[in-house]
């Protein structure tokens, strides 16, 4: 019987999808916190791109961090990955955006929004054909900027890419 495989590229893609297709916590003090998210334009890495303004409230990217591990399971047809990918999302630096309680409802919203994040990417159901698992491993909220604040999350995905071993 033949394994599915897949690729890094097909899983982030499929997290893309998945993540934008969320409905974001909102913060109870504050309407102006109903952004979606929104993948960051490509043509800078969020950090560099990110700057104040409320139009960067969760743009987000993932990018490959770790190297690919392969666990030592083998088939001719394909073997068993282990990758890392950050998933990065902006809140702007913005007190008056989040509520009354200023940095302390932006510390709220971004809690709230790590948990919806890491359900949906941990979820089977979000997974692509080849992909077996997802963990997110670490969170943090710090701040990246002057003016931005990035929720990290670091997600391991484990997956069966094609190979051909003769």
């Amino acid at each position: 019987m033949a394994l599915s495989t897949t690729t890094a590229t097909a899983i982030i893609d499929q997290m893309i999808t998945v993540i934008e297709a969320l409905t974001p916590s909102s913060s109870e003090v504050s309407p102006k916190t109903n952004a979606p998210f929104r993948r960051a334009p490509r043509r800078a890495p969020l950090t560099t791109w990110a700057k104040g303004g409320s139009a960067v409230l969760r743009r987000f990217d993932i990018v490959p961090t770790g190297p690919r591990v392969d666990p030592g399971v083998m088939d001719p047809a394909a073997t068993l990955l282990e990758r890392e990918l950050a998933v990065s999302v902006a809140y702007p630096d913005l007190p008056a955006l989040y509520g009354t309680n200023e940095h302390d409802d932006m510390h709220t919203l971004a809690e709230a929004d790590a948990v919806k994040l890491r359900d949906a990417i941990v979820s089977p159901g979000n997974h692509v054909a080849g992909q077996l698992a997802a963990y997110v491993t670490q969170s943090s909220l710090d701040a990246a900027t002057d003016d931005v604040w990035l929720l990290r999350l670091t997600v391991l995905v484990q997956y069966y890419q094609a190979q051909t071993i003769t």
